[in-house]
């Protein structure tokens, strides 16, 4: 089953002595695919305005993979890809997900 995923959120900052920090908005945009009970991949396009006035926003796209080890239990990957200059250029995270017992 293929599922669309998007979310816009908007932050509200403060300003610290000194500093002035803007609000900022975060948007990602992505697909999930679910292949099996126990595997997943999906894909991700993410844009995070710069708390600093005039500096880029960060873009990046990340894919990754789920895999179901048993009912509680699932690891975690995925590779990132920057996309604009503030981004990281490249990167890659591995988890583990632990879920307590249902009720």
């Amino acid at each position: 089953a293929w599922n669309l995923i998007g979310s816009w959120l908007h932050i509200a900052r403060g300003d610290p002595a000194g500093l002035d920090y803007r609000d900022t908005s975060w948007l990602t945009a992505g697909v999930h695919w679910r292949r099996s009970d126990r595997s997943s991949w999906h894909a991700f396009y993410d844009r995070r305005q710069s708390v600093i006035e005039g500096r880029n926003a960060l873009a990046d796209c990340s894919f990754g993979y789920d895999r179901a080890l048993s009912r509680g239990v699932t690891v975690r990957a995925a590779l990132f890809v920057g996309l604009s200059d503030t981004a990281e250029d490249f990167g890659f995270s591995a988890g583990l997900s632990l879920a307590g017992p249902r009720r």
